[in-house]
């Protein structure tokens, strides 16, 4: 029996060292494929940090740009009511001089513009002030027509055609020729 032992024996040794071989192999292919997955999920992570910073960066640019908009519309809304008060100011200042010197304000309003056998019509305030006996100074056939609702100045009608020189009108032509310089002056910058 001791043959028999000794061939079991070689046998089981032979045996042990293959296990053992195939043991090794297998724990270096898991090793090396451990590495492998290790290595690859570094990768991941460092590419989803890189894309998670590019993200955020890009995140806090876009709010700094929308935030950076937001003041400059902010400003100019202020800006552009600071303007329309200036132009309300010479509307109110035209409105309410004396009754005399708003009276020369009219005469050369009309003269200026007035062709002969035009309509004239104002508003009801100014009513008191244009009659039928002032147009009749300017020597043009000028008839008066129906008040108008208008802040102020006159309406000229002619044959087919109107000449708005209300205040509003004039303002708003003042305000076109203007608003350029008056923006300089406030701000000293062109709007």
């Amino acid at each position: 029996m001791n043959n028999k032992e000794n061939i079991i024996s070689a046998i089981a040794e032979k045996t042990n060292v293959k296990v053992q071989e195939i043991i090794a192999k297998a724990e270096s292919e898991a090793k090396a494929l451990i590495e492998k997955a290790e290595n690859a999920v570094s990768k991941d992570v460092l590419e989803f940090e890189s894309k998670a910073k590019s993200a955020q960066e890009e995140t806090i640019s876009r709010r700094i740009t929308v935030a950076t908009l937001d003041g400059k519309k902010y400003l100019l809304a202020q800006k552009r009511q600071v303007i329309d008060s200036v132009y309300a100011k010479v509307k109110s200042d035209i409105a309410s001089m004396p009754a005399e010197l708003y009276k020369k304000f009219l005469t050369k309003l009309i003269c200026e513009n007035a062709e002969k056998g035009e309509q004239v019509a104002v508003s009801v305030k100014d009513g008191k002030i244009v009659t039928q006996s002032f147009l009749d100074q300017f020597k043009l056939d000028l008839r008066l027509a129906q008040n108008v609702d208008v802040d102020g100045g006159v309406i000229l009608y002619g044959d087919g055609y109107e000449k708005d020189l209300s205040l509003k009108s004039l303002i708003d032509a003042v305000r076109q020729e203007t608003e350029i310089e008056v923006c300089d002056v406030l701000f000293g910058e062109t709007k």
